[in-house]
């Protein structure tokens, strides 16, 4: 097929009407004439296609629906659907097409090790992830769709093109959908700035946003209005903007930020009690009165586990490997540490805490002790404690829940201040130097980042006390104090080895000078 071909005038018309009247799973309609931007890209006949937008602005829906207009006006039609990772097209992408498109009376078959699915009419879909290349590197199909392409390196994108062969079909098309990311992304220039490929008739570029999507519940609109500033832009409304002097623009609230019923990561699925019983518990505190107090709830697997069903393998998974999901957060100003600690207990309940990692005040550590919260002194290291924290986020081992915040705080919202952690990742910012440049060696503004000290004590303390060493280690609250302090002693030599003693849970504190 020669790049640019066009869909046949019949196929158009019948797409139009399809669109248009279809009423979807679930009570979800799929009606292009509410949201022009998806019925533009369903009728192209571009052979590359993008479609971006915000949050909310029905990229996957719309992706999927193609693919299966495709494979049901074309029978014998080969289709893939991929993501860079198979567990996120698993979790996210196809749950999309089972729940909202694909009508499982059209389905003759789905093979669970191949993730080939077979419709009554003889097409096939697959679903693959591109870190499963055997899966995908010889494959001949008619159709691909890639969701969130950003992802994707140019290579993967060009590799995907040389996929577009399958002989029993009259066209073939890729098309994509994907969240805004910074303007020099491959994917950017490519379909806005590529004059050359827009002037063959081989690009074509489709933008949308959670305003424009009638479908969306205003609770979640509501919802969004907590994004501010450069996220507000780019996840709201939809725009292509830079991050440029933002400590972590590894953050990605599209990745990072999860629903607290899902099933990712191994989690409950329970909104009520999204964690494990096995996972292991700790909290993260950063002292402040005037300026907020975070505590911070965090829960980590200790376990992996291999194997089919009721015959699993179970290893131990060292810290600075773990996966890290915050599930409960008090962000508040204007109260003392005796209050803030009634509220932790309370909410805290029957939990097993592992560690609480805390801000070094002598006098706020101990009235936590006092109210039975026991603590160990944080590493408070701003430029590696900040490497270890970039690392786990880009690494994506570091996750927030929804609606985690306990209470919402008047005087931080009514004044635009970050009113939880998920809100500073955003202004968490380097200084600009006398050109007026962000300057990558300089330690960030000290402004509103109460939120990111917490996350940083959790993640470089240990990662500091345990490793990386390439072995399991164990431990317990004091032996993550010890270690953390021999190592600030000896300047955080690197850790080779360190196994938990039979150590109490609890350091024993008689004074507040123990705290200093």
């Amino acid at each position: 097929m020669a790049p640019g071909y066009r869909y046949p005038n019949t196929m158009v018309s019948a797409l139009t009407q399809t669109v248009t009247t279809r009423d979807g799973l679930e009570g979800l309609p799929f009606d292009t004439s509410k949201i022009p931007a998806q019925r533009k890209f369903m009728e192209s006949q571009t052979l590359e296609l993008l479609y971006d937008g915000a949050f909310g602005a029905g990229k996957s829906r719309v992706g999927c629906e193609k693919g299966y207009f495709l494979s049901t006006k074309y029978p014998g039609n080969r289709g893939l659907i991929v993501r860079k990772k198979f567990t996120d097209l698993r979790d996210t992408t196809k749950v999309t097409w089972d729940r909202y498109v694909c009508p499982p009376e059209h389905v003759q078959s789905y093979n669970k090790q191949e993730h080939l699915l077979t419709l009554i009419n003889g097409s096939e879909v697959m679903f693959h992830g591109l870190d499963q290349p055997t899966k995908v590197g010889s494959l001949e199909v008619g159709w691909i769709f890639v969701d969130e392409v950003i992802e994707f390196t140019e290579d993967d994108w060009m590799m995907l093109l040389g996929r577009l062969r399958h002989p029993s079909v009259p066209f073939h098309q890729i098309f994509a959908a994907t969240n805004p990311a910074d303007p020099n992304h491959w994917v950017y220039r490519r379909f806005y700035h590529d004059e050359d490929l827009q002037a063959k008739g081989y690009t074509s570029t489709f933008s949308s946003n959670t305003l424009l999507n009638p479908f969306t519940p205003k609770t979640y609109r509501d919802s969004l209005d907590q994004f501010k500033g450069r996220y507000h832009d780019r996840y709201v409304k939809g725009l292509w903007i830079s991050f440029e002097g933002v400590v972590y623009d590894c953050w990605d609230p599209t990745k990072h930020i999860l629903p607290r019923d899902t099933t990712a990561l191994g989690l409950t699925g329970d909104p009520n009690d999204p964690i494990p019983r096995d996972w292991e518990r700790f909290r993260s505190i950063d002292f402040g009165f005037t300026n907020p107090f975070v505590c911070q709830w965090w829960a980590s697997p200790k376990y992996k586990y291999t194997g089919p069903p009721g015959a699993q393998d179970r290893t131990e998974i060292p810290y600075y490997q773990r996966e890290w999901v915050m599930y409960r957060e008090i962000y508040h100003s204007g109260r003392t540490v005796t209050e803030h600690a009634k509220v932790i207990n309370l909410l805290t309940a029957n939990e097993k805490i592992h560690t609480t990692v805390c801000d070094w005040d002598a006098g706020d550590r101990a009235d936590l002790h006092n109210a039975k919260i026991p603590t160990i002194k944080a590493d408070k290291e701003v430029s590696p404690g900040i490497q270890s924290t970039y690392q786990c986020i880009s690494n994506d081992r570091v996750f927030i829940l929804e609606n985690s915040l306990v209470e919402s705080d008047y005087a931080l919202t009514s004044t635009n201040k970050p009113s939880a952690t998920q809100l500073e990742f955003a202004a968490y910012m380097r200084p600009k130097g006398k050109e007026g440049k962000f300057n990558p060696k300089e330690d960030p503004v000290k402004v509103n980042d109460h939120g990111m000290d917490a996350l940083r004590y959790i993640l470089h303390t240990f990662k500091a006390a345990f490793g990386p060493s390439g072995q399991v280690v164990v431990g317990n609250a004091q032996d993550v104090e010890v270690r953390a302090s021999q190592l600030t002693q000896s300047n955080h030599a690197p850790v080779s080895r360190f196994v938990s003693g039979t150590r109490s849970y609890s350091p024993t504190r008689t004074s507040w000078s123990s705290y200093r």
